[in-house]
């Protein structure tokens, strides 16, 4: 088993039992050495193992880079939606019209089908 086929399941299984500070180096390994080797499932679960360990505008980051990648990619788009709640909707400094844009990322992101 290669190098990226290794750290792609340690990270995936450690991420999948909600051990996420212990499969966020591993998501910053391929990220950082592996990008080109990603598939969709992987960059969606670096940013969710980001937005579970509260660093939602990283994720936010991770999930532009995503859809970029795939924009038809589901999961991605929705997990998208999320972090752009938690870092433009969530909390007490709220503009109009940072919550507008927001919203409306979120309605194009999670179309209801």
């Amino acid at each position: 088993m290669d190098d990226f086929t290794q750290l792609q399941q340690l990270a995936s299984n450690l991420r999948k039992s909600k051990r996420y500070a212990d499969a966020l180096p591993y998501f910053e390994q391929l990220w950082t050495q592996h990008y080109e080797l990603c598939e969709d499932w992987d960059v969606w679960g670096y940013a969710q193992t980001l937005r579970k360990l509260n660093r939602c505008r990283e994720a936010l980051e991770v999930c532009r880079e995503l859809y970029r990648k795939n924009s038809d990619f589901a999961p991605g788009r929705n997990l998208y939606g999320w972090c752009i709640y938690a870092t433009e909707l969530k909390g007490e400094d709220l503009r109009d019209d940072g919550v507008i844009a927001a919203v409306r990322a979120i309605v194009q992101l999670t179309p209801q089908e």
